[in-house]
C-alpha cells in the first residue's frame, strides 16, 4: 500500500488512513493514534502496544535442553515467563539459565513452578555501549589467550574460560534487545554478527581448555600465526565502526595474508588443534564482510 506524502502549512506533512482501515476500526476525528518510530519503519496503533510480553510453558521431560530453552525464551523477548518442570534436575537448569539472563529474576518458586520476570527495563539508549562491549571483552578474551599460550600459564587459561560466560551474558542480553524490536536499523545483521562473536569467543575458551589440560605449549610459529588472528579482529572492529571502502578491500587482503601464512606453516601434530581453531575464527570474521557490507552500503 502507497500513500503521497501532504504538505498542510508551512512545515506540517501529512498523509492520509487508509478508508477501509478507518472503517473497520471506527475511527473517527479527535480520535488518538499512538505512533512508533523503529529504523525506517514508523507503526501505527489504535491503543499503546502491551509493554508486557508474557509465555507459560512446560518443560518437564526436556533434560538436556532445559536450560538452552529457557534461555531461547529469554532472547525472544518474553518479559515475563511461567515455567513447570517434572524434575529437580529440570529446575536447577532453569535456576542456572536466570543467572544469565540480564534484567531478570525468579519472582516466584513453588512446587513444579518457576516465574521469571524482567524488572529491570532495558535501556535502548545503552544498545551500542553494550554491542561494543561484546568487541571489547573478545579483545580481552584473545590477548589472554595469547599471553596464557606464550607462558603456559595454566591461572589464565582457566580465567578465559570463566570470562567466556561474560561475553555469553553481554551477546544474550545485546540479542535480546534486537529481537525486542529495540534495536536501531539492520537488526538482523546485528543479530548475526553478535551471535558470531559469541562463537568465535566459544573458540578462544576452546584453545585454553585443551592446553590447560597438557604440558607443552604451542611452538613460535603457531603463536605467530595466532597473533595475525588476533590481529584480524582489531581489524575487523575497526573495519565494522570504521567502514570504508579501502578498509574493506585491506580486510581482504589480510584475509588472504593469514591464510598464506596458514597454508606455508610448518607445524608440529601437536599445534593442529590450535592451527584448527585458528582457521576457523579468521574464517568466521571473515565470512562476517557481507553483512557489514550490506548495513554500511545502505
Amino acid at each position: 500500500m502507497e500513500r503521497r506524502i501532504m504538505k498542510q502549512g508551512p512545515s506540517t506533512l501529512v498523509v492520509s488512513l487508509p478508508s477501509a482501515w478507518v472503517k473497520k476500526h471506527n475511527i473517527h476525528k479527535g480520535d488518538r493514534v499512538h505512533l512508533e518510530e523503529r529504523g525506517k519503519t514508523l507503526s501505527i496503533f489504535l491503543t499503546p502496544k502491551q509493554s508486557e510480553k508474557r509465555i507459560s510453558l512446560d518443560l518437564s521431560g526436556t533434560l538436556p535442553m532445559t536450560n538452552r530453552i529457557t534461555g531461547a525464551l529469554y532472547k525472544a523477548g518474553f518479559d515475563e515467563i511461567k515455567l513447570s518442570y517434572g524434575k529437580s534436575e529440570e529446575a536447577e537448569a532453569i535456576m542456572e539459565a536466570v543467572k544469565a539472563m540480564t534484567g531478570h529474576e525468579v519472582i516466584k518458586h513453588e512446587k513444579n513452578v518457576i516465574m521469571i520476570k524482567r524488572l529491570v527495563l532495558s535501556d535502548v539508549e545503552s544498545f551500542s555501549t553494550l554491542y561494543r562491549k561484546c568487541f571489547h571483552v573478545l579483545h580481552d578474551m584473545a590477548h589472554d589467550t595469547l599471553q596464557a599460550l606464550e607462558k603456559n600459564d595454566k591461572e589464565l587459561m582457566r580465567a578465559v574460560v570463566i570470562k567466556d560466560q561474560t561475553m555469553a551474558v553481554f551477546v544474550d542480553y545485546t540479542r535480546r534487545i534486537v529481537l525486542a524490536g529495540d534495536a536501531p536499523e539492520h537488526a538482523q545483521q546485528l543479530y548475526h554478527i553478535a551471535e558470531q562473536l559469541e562463537r568465535i569467543a566459544d573458540r578462544f575458551k576452546y584453545i585454553c581448555q585443551e592446553y590447560e589440560a597438557v604440558p607443552y605449549k604451542p611452538s613460535d610459529n603457531a603463536l605467530t600465526i595466532l597473533r595475525q588472528v588476533i590481529h584480524f579482529i582489531s581489524q575487523f572492529e575497526g573495519f565494522f565502526y570504521d567502514f570504508s571502502l579501502e578498509k574493506t578491500v585491506e580486510f581482504g587482503r589480510e584475509r588472504e595474508r593469514i591464510q598464506k601464512a596458514i597454508d606455508n606453516s610448518r607445524l608440529t601434530e601437536k599445534d593442529a588443534r590450535l592451527l584448527f581453531y585458528c582457521t576457523s575464527i579468521f574464517t568466521s570474521l571473515f565470512d562476517l564482510n557481507g553483512a557489514v557490507m550490506t548495513m554500511r552500503l545502505d
